[in-house]
């Protein structure tokens, strides 16, 4: 027989969070522990529209803690001229570069982020 979980698409896969904070950002805000990116994006999207929240949006998608020093990432949820929903997109982007370098063994990627600080600031 053949596994259920072949024939879902990447997005509506459920998950585990990334972590501690990801796990309280996803019940603070109404998700299940195994919350998918189908169930994550109105969510997200919503809290995109608000720079308060917009960080928490970003943990959410990127099932990871998000270090506010990120440049990288404060730039894909700040800046302005962008709708909530192409925010949301900028950050699957992200989430799924971020897939790839796990594959290739980097794992760190706030740090790595901020080491562009000293060049790019």
């Amino acid at each position: 027989m053949v596994d259920r979980e072949q024939h879902i698409g990447a997005f509506q896969r459920k998950g585990e969070p990334g972590d501690s904070v990801v796990a309280e950002i996803r019940k603070k805000h109404g998700l299940s522990e195994r919350a998918s990116l189908e169930d994550i994006e109105p969510v997200a999207t919503e809290l995109l529209r608000n720079p308060r929240t917009a960080m928490d949006a970003a943990q959410l998608v990127l099932n990871r803690r998000v270090d506010g020093r990120e440049i990288m990432i404060a730039q894909l949820v700040m800046t302005l001229g962008f709708s909530a929903g192409e925010r949301f997109g900028l950050l699957l982007m992200e989430r799924e570069t971020e897939d790839k370098m796990k594959q290739n063994g980097l794992t760190d990627f706030g740090t790595t982020k901020r080491l562009g600080e000293k060049y790019f600031v």
